[in-house]
Formats: C-alpha cells, sequence, structure tokens
C-alpha cells in the first residue's frame, strides 16, 4: 500500500535592507503562494488576496486571512501595482478548502469562538479562495484626486493580472465610478448558459452586483431605474427572467 503525503516546504528570506520578508509554499510540485512583503504591510494596508490563477475573463485568489474573503458580487481589482493596467472583476464564486486535496477535512465538534485556541493549524491546513469575473479595465489608474483621469473600458482586458500579483476590494468610490455607465453588464448577460463556471446562477450575481452598485450610488432610484433599462434590452426575449431580476431590483 502507498501512502501519497503532500510535502509542505516554505522559505524565509529575509532582506535587512528594506526589511521584507518573502514566503513561498509548495505543496507536492504546486506553488500556493508567493508574498513578498514589507513589515509594515504585514500589519497595515496588507492586500486581500494573491491570484494563483488567471486569465482574460477572470481570475482566481487566495485570501490571505480564512473566511474573510470580499462578498458574492462585491467588486474587486487587480493588479496593486499602479504602474499597469488595473483590471476589475466582480467576485462570482468562494470556497474554503484543504490545502492538500486528497484529504478531506474531519469533524472537529468544536465552537467556532474556542477553534483557534484548540486547533490552531486549521489556518495552515485550510484556505480561503474566491473566483472573479473580468468585467473592465483601465488603462491607467492614479491614486489620490486624479484617480478620475483615467479611462474605464468596459470590457475583457487585453492582458490578464500577473500570477502571484495582489488583488483588493473596491472602494465604494472606485465602483461608484466604474458603475456610472452600465456597460459593464453585458459581461455578465453574456453568461454561457445562464450558469458562471463553477455552476452559480448568472442572474444570483447580476443581482449581487446590481445592489452593490446601487449601495455604491447612494441606493438612488434614478441608478436603479437605469440599471433595470440596461437589463431589459439584452434579456427582451426572457420576459419571466427579467420580471424576476426586476423584481428584486427595484423594491
Amino acid at each position: 500500500m502507498f501512502l501519497s503525503i503532500a510535502c509542505v516546504v516554505r522559505f524565509f528570506v529575509f532582506s535587512y535592507k528594506n526589511e521584507s520578508i518573502c514566503t513561498t509554499t509548495l505543496y507536492g510540485n504546486r506553488i500556493m503562494a508567493i508574498a513578498p512583503l514589507s513589515n509594515a504591510a504585514l500589519t497595515n494596508g496588507a492586500p486581500s488576496a494573491e491570484i494563483l490563477e488567471s486569465s482574460t475573463t477572470g481570475w482566481l485568489a487566495q485570501c490571505r486571512t480564512l473566511h474573510e474573503a470580499p462578498a458574492f458580487g462585491s467588486f474587486v481589482r487587480a493588479p496593486e501595482d499602479e504602474r499597469r493596467a488595473i483590471i476589475y472583476g466582480v467576485v462570482s464564486h468562494i470556497e474554503t478548502v484543504p490545502f492538500d486535496a486528497s484529504r478531506r477535512p474531519s469533524a472537529l465538534w468544536t465552537r467556532e469562538d474556542d477553534m483557534d485556541a484548540r486547533h490552531p493549524q486549521i489556518g495552515k491546513l485550510l484556505r480561503t479562495t474566491f473566483s472573479s469575473r473580468c468585467i473592465g479595465w483601465s488603462e491607467k489608474y492614479q491614486s489620490g484626486s486624479e484617480v478620475s483621469n483615467s479611462a474605464i473600458i468596459h470590457a475583457v482586458p487585453p492582458q490578464p493580472p500577473r500570477l502571484h500579483s495582489f488583488c483588493n476590494p473596491c472602494t465604494s468610490d472606485e465602483v461608484r465610478r466604474f458603475t456610472a455607465k452600465t456597460d459593464w453588464l453585458r459581461l455578465l448577460t453574456e453568461g454561457a448558459g445562464g450558469y458562471d463556471i463553477k455552476g452559480a446562477s448568472v442572474d444570483e450575481l447580476l443581482v449581487a452586483c446590481c445592489r452593490e452598485a446601487i449601495a455604491a450610488h447612494d441606493n438612488d432610484r434614478a441608478y436603479a431605474v437605469r440599471l433595470g433599462q440596461a437589463l431589459a434590452l439584452p434579456l427582451r426575449a426572457d420576459y419571466h427572467r427579467l420580471r424576476a431580476l426586476l423584481s428584486r431590483l427595484l423594491v
């Protein structure tokens, strides 16, 4: 009988010049996460997730903290590098799974409040990941007061985010600016067969994204009506589906 053992190796590289730490985790022959961060970033303003898989239609990211993924349907952006184009997406799937797919979790019969104290190894055995669907990109991103000068394009980006780059949830101002025009809805309504890659209903994703956008616009009724009008065009041939969506948005 052969036992398959996942080899876990961690390398810590210390740079005394910039006080940074680079952590690489290997499971078997797969690199799961590479996180070069300064000591200050480890405790203040660290990115929330790191990209592990990437394509022009979306990406998969691992959360820095277990169970702390951005909400389903929320807006995210990548990478955290203002020298390159910023790619915007919406969270379409969230899951918490073991690092080693061959080992299934067992019941621990422990209250959640006592989990960290009684089973501190949980955070090293499990990971929370989320998938994002690309809904646009920005040719240039500038921080501060000049952020409004960068052009947003509601289309699939020419290049995907780089592997091991970081991504973060969008701020309310970024969501409001990105959703000022409703063209981003087109990329979501074009889901094949009405379902996302992971099996989540595209309609559920549409409702969650629209609610997030409406909240960023201070729950403006006129903006909600604009979203409904934008949905009516691509879904005009499916009256019952359109009516179900609008009934959940225009309440």
